[in-house]
């Protein structure tokens, strides 16, 4: 490190930056930080199998009334996404 900064930042910024070859993945100071190949990415997403979406229902008012209940008066929410802030 040089003055709070990583030894590849001060590299990229120096004109006599060479990059390493494409093949080398080292640890060494001349490439950048790299956190998985790009080639990889969505692997695990493309091989999961589609799965149908269940029709959606919804919750019965004497049930969904409580809740709202409860959330409004006993938790003391506001309505909304930012119910925290009001």
């Amino acid at each position: 490190m040089k003055r709070g900064r990583p030894v590849w930042h001060v590299l990229l910024l120096s004109e006599d930056y060479i990059p390493a070859p494409e093949g080398r993945q080292s640890g060494g100071c001349y490439t950048t930080p790299t956190h998985g190949s790009l080639t990889k990415a969505g692997k695990v997403r493309g091989q999961t199998p589609k799965l149908e979406a269940k029709p959606k229902r919804s919750a019965i008012p004497k049930v969904r009334n409580k809740r709202t209940y409860e959330k409004r008066f006993t938790l003391k929410r506001k309505p909304g996404q930012n119910w925290m802030r009001r």
